[in-house]
Formats: structure tokens, sequence, C-alpha cells
């Protein structure tokens, strides 16, 4: 046996008499791999000047080869800063990257960019059955002017007819003023299977002669010492709506609603 150095690491090796010819002798096989990888070496990353390695297929067809992701991205960074990037000022569907200003929502509803709308979301998208509600069916109760401009108020709620989210057809849409009158629909229609013209018909004739009326509730609950529960029954529904409207009245007072 023949004592060698490995000459990835300098470690004293015992070689065989035919180990004992070849050139180079490593101690392990991951040595052999460090020193092929450090002797294949032919490129220099232009962000902090270390030397690896790069297919030459690869590097024929990148412009600039880093050592690592973090160096590729800030030679990205400067790369593609302000007027540098060709998409630079681009927006919508100029931008190189625009795929399409319609997107789908996880529960099934369409959202439509639309970036100078006052009421667009983080994304600046709105909900395309809100948009055909303000094109087709605002009124002066369900409008709020904006610059001379009117759109659908906030708190009011767009209801599809035949609870299909895509269909945002004017004919399928309909305009509750608030999220507690939708909710009530629903309710009704879960029991009864009402119909949108039936519930308005009740609503009308029964609930806002009391559910609406400040005066009515007020001696309700305060004069009279009726609870909320009750109230609610009375009318036939439920007694959070019954709540919520004494909280939007301030009848109730804030020590009752905690």
């Amino acid at each position: 046996m023949t004592i060698r150095q490995c000459v990835n690491c300098n470690k004293e090796v015992k070689v065989t008499p035919q180990r004992d010819v070849l050139e180079r002798i490593y101690c392990s096989r991951e040595c052999l791999s460090e020193y092929k990888r450090e002797k294949r070496k032919n490129t220099i990353c232009p962000i902090c000047d270390k030397l690896f390695y790069v297919k030459k297929d690869h590097k024929d067809i990148t412009k600039n080869c880093c050592c690592s992701l973090e160096c590729s991205s800030l030679l990205r960074k400067e790369t593609y800063k302000g007027e540098l990037n060709s998409q630079f000022g681009l927006t919508g569907a100029l931008n190189g990257s625009f795929k399409t200003g319609l997107h789908n929502t996880f529960w099934g509803y369409e959202k439509i960019l639309v970036h100078e709308h006052p009421f667009k979301d983080v994304d600046g998208c709105v909900f395309k059955h809100r948009l055909v509600a303000e094109q087709y069916l605002l009124n002066e109760e369900n409008s709020v002017t904006i610059d001379g401009i009117k759109y659908l108020n906030p708190k009011c709620i767009v209801h599809h007819i035949d609870f299909n989210r895509k269909n945002n057809s004017p004919e399928n849409l309909f305009v509750f003023k608030d999220l507690s009158t939708h909710t009530f629909y629903h309710s009704m229609f879960r029991k009864n299977k009402i119909s949108i013209e039936e519930f308005v018909d009740f609503y009308e004739k029964n609930l806002m002669p009391t559910y609406e009326n400040y005066s009515w509730m007020y001696n309700e609950y305060i004069n009279k010492k009726i609870g909320y529960t009750k109230i609610a029954k009375n009318l036939g529904i439920g007694h959070t709506m019954v709540k919520n409207k004494l909280i939007f009245f301030n009848i109730i007072k804030k020590e009752e609603r905690d």
C-alpha cells in the first residue's frame, strides 16, 4: 500500500498499486464531486464576483448568469429599475403582463378591473353585478353622488334572482337597501320559497309601518318594556334583525349592546 494525498482536501489516503498509477487521488466521492465542480467553474457572478459553474446551453441563452437567487433578484432590481424597464408606466391592457380585466372569486362572483371606481377593492376591482346594477337599476334611494356621478350605495346589496352568481343580466338582479333586508329575504325564501315580488309586497305592507318606524320601535321597547326577541316574534322575523334596527335607531344603549 502507498500513502497519497487527496488532491481536494490533502487528506492522506492508502492506495493500492493499481490506483497508485493514477494522476489524482480522492479520499471520497464527495471530494471527487467537489473537485470537479471547482475545476469546471466558468462564470463570474456580476453581483458578488463569485466564480461558479454554468452549463453551456444555459449560458448561451442567458444574458447575465448569477450564482444565487439572491444575486439574481438584486440584478433584476437594478437592470429593470424605473425607465430601464420597458413596461415602466404602463398599466392595465397596455402592460405586457396584463392577462384580463375579469376575475372569478372563490365564491363564484365575477369582478372587473375598474381603477377609477370610488368603491373599488384593494385590487382595483368591482363586482360585475354591482356595475350592472349601477348602469341599469339606479334610483334616488339606492344611489350616492360623487363628483357629479351617481354610484350604487355601498350599503345596498345586489341579489341574483335565480341564485346564479354568474348571471349578471339586469333582469336577474334586484337591489336590496341593506344587508339585513337581503338576509331576511333569504330566510323567508328558505322557509316559503317566496318570490321577490311577494317579499316586497309583504315588506311594504307589514314591516314598513313597524320595522322601519322609529316611533313605534321606541314605544315598544322603551315605554312598553317589550324585549327585542318578543318584538321579532310578533313581526315574524329574526330577533337579530330587530336588535340591529334598535342599535341603528340608537334605542339600545351601549351597555346593552355588549
